[in-house]
């Protein structure tokens, strides 16, 4: 069944379209959501209430070339994601430009299995992970973490630095 079929039957609210489109999703997004917030029950409660915010508004999507179901499913994911860390205050929001510096690059890292990679990029502290994940997977900029997140542009480069650092050290310790 095409997306346009399956979006069809949920707008009618219709069982089978809502379980077909969550089961056509859940694994990218939760895998999404992990990335955000790492503990397990939690990433599962932010795609529960993604699918739920998914399914209320699928009837404003408009199915356009070049944005596609996939991606508007995925920017509901992030904002959710987002709203559970603000909510739970995971973000620092003051930090100053002198804390900013640029941590060296991961050496070795085409060598290591990807799951332990997963492993230590889930294992960052929130706000780290957070911007990391905008940053580097999502190809946010600063200025858009910073609105998005509600933090400054400092902090955003910060926490990446950060971010990056710890992850580096991490890193080496399974080297």
């Amino acid at each position: 069944m095409s997306e346009i079929e399956i979006v069809a039957l949920c707008r009618k609210q219709d069982r089978v379209g809502e379980r077909l489109l969550f089961k056509k999703y859940y694994t990218s997004m939760l895998g999404l959501c992990r990335r955000y917030v790492s503990d397990e029950y939690a990433a599962k409660e932010v795609l529960s209430d993604g699918f739920v915010k998914v399914f209320h508004h699928l009837d404003t999507f408009e199915f356009r070339e070049g944005k596609g179901l996939k991606s508007w499913i995925k920017n509901i994911m992030i904002n959710e994601a987002l709203m559970y860390l603000r909510k739970h205050r995971k973000f620092q929001k003051n930090v100053s430009l002198d804390e900013v510096y640029d941590a060296p690059g991961v050496q070795q890292v085409e060598s290591m299995d990807a799951e332990l990679i997963h492993k230590a990029i889930r294992d960052l502290p929130p706000g780290y992970r957070t911007v990391l994940n905008m940053s580097l997977i999502e190809g946010f900029s600063h200025k858009e973490i910073s609105e998005k997140l509600n933090i400054a542009e400092a902090a955003s480069r910060s926490q990446l630095a950060r971010a990056r650092k710890k992850l580096q050290e991490s890193l080496k310790g399974m080297l």
